[in-house]
Parts: C-alpha cells; sequence; structure tokens
C-alpha cells in the first residue's frame, strides 16, 4: 500500500511541475512557437481524461514542427518534453501503462509508427517509459529503459533537471535493491529545485525523500526532513500536504516503536486531512491510527480505526488498498477461533488477487494464510506457503513476521523429529532476535535523542516567546523614557547654569591641593630611590637561591635513577611470581573439572570457579566480539585450562567433531585468520 501511496504523491508532485513550467514559460511571438504552445495547452487542458486518441493526435502535430535553428530551439524542445509527459498521464490515467510502455519504447527506438522524434527528446521518453513501465508492473525492464535514459545529455534548466530525477527515483524506489539510487535521484532533484525559481514541488520532494531515509533506517535524517516539509506546507496552508506529513510522521514513530509520538501525529494527520476533505488521505491517516491502536494492544480501536479506513478506500476508489485493509481485517478477526475456517477462505480470496500482488503486504497475508492452513491440520500446505514467503519477508524487511515463520517452522520441523533442519532454523531466528534487540536499543537510543531534541525546540520557542514579550515592553518604556528625556533637558538647563557656579568654587579648591601634591611627588621620589637599591639586594638574593636549586635538581636525578633500578627489579621479580601463580591456578581448576558431562549445577559451579580465579576473562572476550554464546564461553575457559578437543568433548557431552565445529564458529565470531591459532588469541586475551 505504501508503494502505492508513494506513487500516488509523486503523481502530484510532478503534475504541479508542469503547472509551474507552463507559468513559467514566455510566451513568443514567433508563429510557429505560439501555435505549437496553443497545442501544448490544448493537450494539457486534458490532463486527466485518458483521451489517449486525442493525445495521440496533438503530440503528432507536435512533432511534425520544425525544430528551429535559432535561440528558439530550446524553448522548442521543452514545449515538445512537456507534451511527451501529457502524453504519459494520458496512458496513466486510462489505467493502460502497458500500451504506454510499449509505445514510448517503440518512439526511443525509432520503431513504427514512425515520428519525427528529436535527438534531444529520446533521453525524456526513455525516462517517460519506465515510469509507464513501473506502474504496469515490469520493473526491471523499467529499471533497465531509465538508465538508458539517464546515460544520455542532461537537459539545461533545473526544472526539466529536477522532474526527471523525480520521475527517476519514483522508479528507484519501488525494488528494495535501489532504494540507495532512488535516494541519491531525489537529493539530485532537491539541489536542482532549489536552484530553480518555482519551489512548489520542493515539500513533496522533501516528504518522498524522508519516507525514503526511513525506510533505510536514518531516522533522524527522515524526522528532519518531514519537519522541513511540514513548515513549507504551513506557510501556504496546504491542509492536504500537512495531514499527509503528519500521517507520515506517525508511520514512521509506530515502525521505531515509539507509541506516544506516533499517536500525537496520527491525531494531527487525521485533523489535517479532514480538514482537506481528501477521502484518501482521511484513510490513510486511520490507518495511522489503527496501527497505534495494535502497539498499544487495543483491540476493539484497532479493528474500528481500520473499518472506517476501509470505508475511505471504498469511497475514494482505491481497490488495492480497500483489498489491503480488507487482509487486515481479517487478520485481526482470526484471533476469534470460531472465525478460523471463514477467516481462512477470506485470505484465500485476499491473497488470489492480482492487485494485492503488487504490494509489500502479500507476503504478511500468505503467511498468515499458511499459519490458517496449520491450525486447520494441513500441515503440507501450511509449511509450504510459509517457506515460499521467507524470502519475500527477508527482502521487505518485515523482521517480527518473518521471526514468527522461524519459530513456526521450528515446531513443525521438532514434531516430525527433523532436528537438523529445525535446528538450522532456529539459529536464524536466534540471529534475527538478536539483531531485533540491537535494533530495538538504537530505537530507544534515537527515541531519547528525539525527545531531548523536541524538548530542547520548545525551550527554545519558549525563550523566543519571551523575546518577543521582552521587546513589547522594551517598546513601551522606550515611549516612556523618551517622555522622560525631554522633562530631564528641561530641567538640564536650570541645572547647568548652578553647575556652572559650583565649578568656579571647586576650581580654586583644586588649586590648592596641586600645590599640595607637588609636594607629595617629591618625597615619593626619595622614596622610589631607597626602593632601588632594596630591589639590587633582593637580585642577589635570588641568584645564590637558584645556584641552590640547581644542586638539588642534580641530587633528585641520582636518586630517581636509583629508584628507577630498584623498580625494574621489583617488576621482574613480581613477574616471576605472576607466572608461578597462573600456574597453580590452572592446575587447580583443572583438578576442579569431573570427567563427567556437565549439567547446569556442575556448569553453574565450574563458571564459579574459574570467575573466581579470573574475575575479568569473560567480560574481555565479549569484548572481543559480542557474539559470543554461552558454549563458546565454556570451550574457551576449558581452553584457557589446557584440556585438549577429546577432553572438552567429554566434559561438555560432545563429539571431537562437535568440539572442533563450535571451534569454527568460535574462529568466526572472533574474526580470526586461517593461521591465527584460537588457543594463542584466547590467552592473549588472558595475559
Amino acid at each position: 500500500m505504501r508503494n502505492y501511496r508513494f506513487t500516488f504523491y509523486i503523481t502530484g508532485l510532478l503534475f504541479l511541475i508542469l503547472i509551474s513550467s507552463c507559468r513559467k514559460t514566455p510566451q513568443p511571438t514567433v508563429t510557429p512557437q505560439s501555435e505549437l504552445s496553443t497545442l501544448y495547452s490544448q493537450l494539457r487542458e486534458g490532463y486527466g481524461t485518458g483521451d489517449t486518441t486525442t493525445a495521440f493526435s496533438i503530440v503528432r502535430d507536435m512533432l511534425d514542427f520544425p525544430i528551429p535553428a535559432d535561440g528558439t530551439k530550446p524553448l522548442h524542445i521543452r514545449t515538445l518534453n512537456r507534451g511527451l509527459v501529457q502524453l504519459m498521464y494520458c496512458f496513466a490515467n486510462a489505467e493502460r501503462p502497458d500500451e504506454g510502455f510499449s509505445y514510448f519504447l517503440r518512439l526511443a527506438d525509432d520503431n513504427p509508427p514512425p515520428l519525427p522524434v528529436p535527438p534531444e527528446c529520446k533521453r525524456q521518453i526513455l525516462i517517460l517509459a519506465a515510469y509507464l513501465g513501473m506502474l504496469s508492473g515490469e520493473l526491471p525492464k523499467a529499471v533497465e529503459c531509465l538508465e538508458r535514459g539517464l546515460q544520455l545529455p542532461e537537459p539545461p534548466t533545473p526544472d526539466e533537471r529536477y522532474s526527471d530525477y523525480t520521475f527517476a527515483a519514483a522508479v528507484y524506489s519501488q525494488g528494495a535493491e535501489t532504494i540507495d539510487k532512488s535516494i541519491g535521484m531525489y537529493e539530485k532533484a532537491l539541489t536542482d529545485i532549489k536552484l530553480s525559481e518555482d519551489k512548489s514541488g520542493l515539500p513533496w520532494i522533501l516528504g518522498n525523500l524522508a519516507e525514503l531515509y526511513g525506510d533505510n533506517g536514518e531516522f533522524e535524517k527522515a524526522v528532519k526532513m518531514y519537519y522541513e516539509s511540514l513548515d513549507l506546507f504551513k506557510a501556504r496552508d496546504d491542509k492536504q500536504g500537512i495531514g499527509d506529513t503528519y500521517a507520515s510522521l506517525a508511520d514512521l514513530h509506530s515502525q521505531w516503536g515509539m507509541t506516544d509520538q506516533a499517536e500525537m501525529y496520527a491525531n494531527n494527520g487525521l485533523k489535517y486531512a479532514r480538514l482537506s476533505g481528501h477521502t484518501y488521505n482521511i484513510g490513510y491517516s486511520m490507518l495511522q491510527k489503527y496501527e497505534v491502536a495494535e502497539m498499544k494492544q487495543q483491540k476493539d480501536s484497532a479493528l474500528f480505526w481500520l473499518q472506517c479506513a476501509d470505508s475511505c478506500f471504498i469511497a475514494s476508489n482505491s481497490p488495492l488498498e480497500h483489498l489491503s485493509a480488507q487482509g487486515f481485517i481479517t487478520r485481526l478477526r482470526l484471533r476469534d477461533p470460531a472465525y478460523l475456517e471463514e477467516g481462512t477462505k477470506r485470505l484465500e480470496q485476499i491473497c488470489s488477487d492480482t492487485l494485492i500482488m503488487q504490494t509489500l503486504y502479500q507476503p504478511v497475508l500468505q503467511q498468515l494464510l499458511g499459519e490458517c492452513y496449520l491450525l486447520l491440520g494441513h500441515k503440507h500446505e501450511g509449511i509450504q506457503l510459509i517457506k515460499s514467503v521467507l524470502p519475500q519477508l527477508e527482502e521487505s524487511k518485515k523482521d517480527v513476521i518473518l521471526l514468527e515463520s522461524y519459530h513456526t517452522l521450528v515446531r513443525h520441523f521438532r514434531q516430525e523429529k527433523e532436528y537438523e533442519t529445525a535446528f538450522a532454523y532456529q539459529d536464524k531466528a536466534d540471529e534475527l532476535r538478536e539483531k531485533l534487540f540491537k535494533d530495538e536499543k538504537l530505537h530507544q537510543v534515537a527515541a531519547s535523542r528525539i525527545h531531548y531534541e523536541t524538548a530542547q525546540k520548545e525551550l527554545e520557542n519558549k525563550v523566543l516567546q519571551q523575546t518577543v514579550e521582552l521587546k513589547q515592553r522594551t517598546l513601551i518604556f522606550t515611549w516612556l523614557l523618551v517622555g522622560l528625556l525631554f522633562v530631564i533637558l528641561l530641567v538640564g538647563g536650570m541645572y547647568m547654569r548652578q553647575r556652572q557656579r559650583f565649578l568656579r568654587q571647586i576650581s580654586n579648591a583644586r588649586l590648592s591641593q596641586i600645590s599640595g601634591l607637588l609636594q607629595a611627588q617629591q618625597e615619593l621620589k626619595e622614596k622610589n630611590e631607597s626602593l632601588l637599591e632594596m630591589q639590587e639586594e633582593l637580585r642577589q638574593s635570588n641568584e645564590a637561591l637558584f645556584k641552590a636549586k640547581q644542586e638539588l635538581s642534580q641530587h633528585n636525578a641520582s636518586l630517581t635513577q636509583e629508584l628507577h633500578t630498584t623498580s625494574s627489579q621489583l617488576n621482574e621479580v613480581s613477574s616471576r611470581l605472576d607466572a608461578v601463580s597462573k600456574q597453580k591456578v590452572v592446575t587447580d581448576l583443572r583438578m576442579k573439572i569431573s570427567t563427567q558431562i556437565f549439567n547446569s549445577d556442575k556448569e553453574a559451579e565450574f563458571r564459579r570457579s574459574f570467575t573466581a580465579f579470573y574475575p575479568n576473562y569473560i567480560p574481555a572476550l565479549h569484548r572481543s566480539s559480542p557474539d559470543i554464546t554461552r558454549t563458546d564461553e565454556l570451550i574457551a575457559m576449558l581452553i584457557i585450562l589446557e584440556l585438549s578437543s577429546d577432553e572438552i568433548g567429554l566434559t561438555l557431552g560432545i563429539s571431537r567433531i562437535g568440539v572442533n565445529k563450535a571451534r569454527s564458529r568460535m574462529r568466526k565470531r572472533l574474526g580470526l585468520a586461517g593461521d591465527a591459532k584460537l588457543e594463542d588469541f584466547l590467552k592473549g586475551i588472558w595475559d
């Protein structure tokens, strides 16, 4: 569903680009160019009608115009490219993208029907063909076609470039392996739209790029871009854009397990979606409310919001979204055992629909159908279905559903006594569980950082508000000060007269003070001469003190040398004592190990004894590799005690081959090279 929502917004963005480009296009006075612009205007008026016949005719007439050789050639090419874009939209709106894909490929390769397509339009034709190929479900061919187009020379203006990059990003975004390329295209589009005169598509590019960053695990960058997009939508009072951005923020925070923030954004998204009156956006915002209710395990609320969203998708004529919502309604109702058979049949109908196969929800619903088969006793069908969707679940990063599938397979193969297969799936489940644990920790760190930044921003807003209030108070105070200053100036004249009289009196008094100061200056000169004599005596004393300090420094150096020699001797003795002590510790621990297989009590006793002798060894081992398992710890401790592989196998109750496999896995986790010895590495940690 998210892929189709992504395509929907791409279409809206490109429509804005086309309208803005038309608004900026100057109307030349030359007759051929005027006629070409008139044809393009007629074509643009039919946007959204899906009338491909009329569009064909107009585009053919536009391509029949001879390309001018003067300075109007760039404008002529731009008008032709826009006409081709409108033709592409006619195919898309007529729900015939496969025919459009074929037609544009024939144009690019000069196959019949022959049309005079200029070489400068080939890049645009291939990119539009790729976009139609994506809409028709032929993604590999679409990507191949797109990359052919991107190898051709880029258009000269930022408007044309960011339009091409946006189409390219939309195609790349549909494949998990090309997400990085999609991000690169959007980043280029972002650079060019900032250079263009019209920036109406900027918030849409920011929002789509933020969604890709979120899918790529770059949470903080995604949140930052969503907020930039939100600010732009708020500046133009675009309620639909505001609602969609809030819904996307809710979706992002739901993925990262931030329930409270997701609920806040979902509420805002639903509020603005209702204000915009756009039924599809209302349905999508209700989906975010459903996801929040699911996270809070509020079953009744989740079902209510999901049914409301489904009603909106039906009203907005969105069959794919309606079908996906029906799948999740069935999933919720399957919690009632009485609904199992009916729900299984409903899931079969949904999974067999060709529309659901175009979404990322298909493997999730098929996995659920497999679980239903198992509950109904159809083990073979259920297991085969679950195994068939594992690659899709891994590719779509549905880790929680994937973990449930691994556990189901482990339980099944244990019951069937196929222990080797069960252990293989158990290993995958353990690795995935560990990954989920690490991801959860990362999410918690990111959540804390975002919470801090949000609090910081709120504090900055409060400071800004206080600054505004302070400025207002300052303005009032300034007017009061001006009035007071005027009063002061009136009083100042009278004061200055009185002050002049007072200064005359002071002047007379200062003359008498100056004569006294001259006499005091003479006395100060005599005291300075006596002070110079005292300074000379002090200098001589400092020289004698400096010589004494030099002698003391030489004496300290000799003492330091003697202390260093003594310390070296003590260190050598200590090293010998440590070596003897370590050998005794190893001997004592070997005596404590029983030749019988470890049980839980013996293992715990052995761990306590080993930790008493080597308290820092196990933490040091985990610092070398966080992936070390409990069995790896036991083998490492026994290797430190210099037990052979046979003795280790006897102690742990496994074969020598099992010991060798365990040692091999431990080498991989520690990242040892082929020529490095495991014993030397483990003892190196101890030393």
